[in-house]
């Protein structure tokens, strides 16, 4: 009696891989979430906030940061961040907080909401003061990642980016809360969840 052996291969959906991502980034150890707001939406921005936090939640970096210029009126409807706010409360410069931050992010995985943004603001940041760009070629978009697990796609083929639900805990308090929702989102995907 003979037996037949058949095997079924099944290539990995985007939600497969965006599940892998959010598994290994959380198998990580030395992973980081990083997240920022700035003095405007433009890729000449300047960081006026930044958090590194690890998968687990622990802070390493809760920063205000003074930025040279000023603070778009939109963006600080936002964050309720103005240059006066920021005065008033004694922010350091970027130089003055670039040693840290580039202490907790230098060759680590990072996750980011919108990375390819965050790492215009960075090297923005740097190169006026002479600063080595913080390597952020490590770096993903959690953002990305989330939309394809979701697998809803525009016309154009490109994913959407969701509207994150506040009743699962998403919603801006600052950079500290916002490494805590991609967090979040990294477990969702981990665990197979729907949000």
């Amino acid at each position: 009696m003979t037996t037949e052996t058949t095997t079924t291969t099944t290539t990995p959906t985007d939600r497969d891989r965006a599940t892998a991502w959010a598994r290994r980034v959380l198998a990580d150890s030395q992973a980081r979430i990083l997240a920022l707001d700035t003095t405007d939406i433009h890729s000449s921005a300047e960081p006026v906030a930044i958090a590194v936090t690890t998968t687990a939640g622990v802070v390493r970096v809760n920063a205000l940061v003074l930025p040279e210029g000023e603070v778009d009126e939109e963006a600080a409807g936002l964050h309720g961040l103005t240059r006066r706010v920021l005065d008033r409360a004694g922010a350091p410069t970027f130089p003055e907080v670039y040693e840290r931050l580039a202490a907790a992010l230098a060759g680590r995985t990072i996750a980011t909401y919108n990375v390819g943004y965050v790492g215009r603001i960075l090297d923005h940041a740097c190169l006026p003061h002479g600063l080595d760009f913080i390597p952020h070629s490590y770096a993903d978009d959690a953002m990305e990642h989330y939309a394809a697990y979701r697998g809803k796609r525009a016309a154009t083929g490109r994913y959407l980016l969701p509207r994150l639900p506040r009743s699962q805990g998403f919603g801006w308090r600052g950079p500290v809360r916002t490494c805590r929702d991609i967090a979040l989102l990294l477990r969702v995907m981990a665990a197979a969840q729907e949000v």
